[in-house]
């Protein structure tokens, strides 16, 4: 928990929240923040957290051209300095719940009482130039996530597409294994005993469109995503006995390397502790 002389910085930073949109994830509407005079709440400490990262952004985009960070450590402004150089003490932020100075994470938080930060991309046709417009700010409350988005609406919505596309591969996923006594597909070639492959089992049966190239492309059905806006499947065999008991499904930003998405199998996967 952070300690009592910092209160009064949450106390300005909470102050400012009413200016900011926040979208509340699996919340009631009978919840609300909590308000009134007394100790902050987790919930409360995660916002300020929030607050802080989102005027280090500002401040960053400020000095950078009015591009945004990518994540916390990079890229730099012209005169060197970081996402973080930007934060109180030009340092991470601790993380409410364990103290430890590890906040913002990249993509998502880890945990009650953690806060992330990614930069949104706009990816630039033909030419490829990366144009980081935006960033989405992640809080794990004890009661709820918070989300504040900042950025052009097309932007967060192609992302958006692509996680929703991830999604739905892995929906094809287990439906073809469930019609393939529970054994995972090798790649999109593979047919279970009812005579279907992997993309029968997708909407319309028929491949995902990309949302940044718009060609119906999507997905990688042989590994994981490669391009911008791609969407990617690799199964896994984790015993050697050539039976796909497990798999990888990863998304793409509109820069073609930055993963904003990672389903899989925990169980199986190789990779199960990065599972969204």
């Amino acid at each position: 928990m952070k300690t009592n002389d910092h209160h009064s910085t949450i106390t300005r930073l909470l102050a400012g929240a009413c200016m900011i949109m926040v979208a509340i994830l699996s919340c009631a509407e009978d919840t609300p923040l909590p308000q009134g005079p007394g100790e902050p709440t987790i919930d409360d400490l995660v916002l300020a957290n929030m607050l802080a990262v989102q005027e280090a952004a500002e401040a960053f985009a400020a000095a950078n051209g009015g591009e945004y960070a990518r994540y916390a450590m990079g890229p730099r402004t012209p005169d060197g300095r970081t996402l973080i150089d930007f934060l109180p003490d030009s340092t991470r932020l601790a993380n409410v719940v364990t103290g430890n100075l590890t906040d913002p994470l990249y993509f998502e938080p880890d945990g009650v009482g953690s806060t992330s930060y990614r930069g949104y991309v706009d990816l630039e046709f033909p030419t490829l130039i990366e144009h980081w417009v935006g960033y989405g700010i992640i809080g794990r409350g004890e009661t709820r996530d918070i989300v504040i988005t900042v950025g052009p609406d097309t932007v967060i919505a192609k992302d958006d597409r692509v996680i929703q596309n991830c999604y739905l591969v892995q929906a094809a996923v287990e439906a073809f294994a469930a019609d393939n006594n529970g054994v995972y597909a090798n790649n999109g070639g593979s047919v279970n005993p009812l005579g279907k492959k992997l993309t029968d089992y997708l909407p319309g049966g028929r491949l995902l469109i990309n949302p940044y190239s718009t060609a119906r492309t999507e997905p990688n059905w042989g590994g994981l995503a490669a391009t911008a806006g791609g969407t990617g499947y690799l199964s896994v065999d984790t015993n050697g006995d050539l039976v796909m008991d497990g798999y990888n499904i990863d998304g793409i930003t509109g820069d073609g390397y930055t993963q904003i998405i990672y389903l899989c199998d925990p169980a199986q996967s190789l990779l199960g502790d990065w599972c969204d």
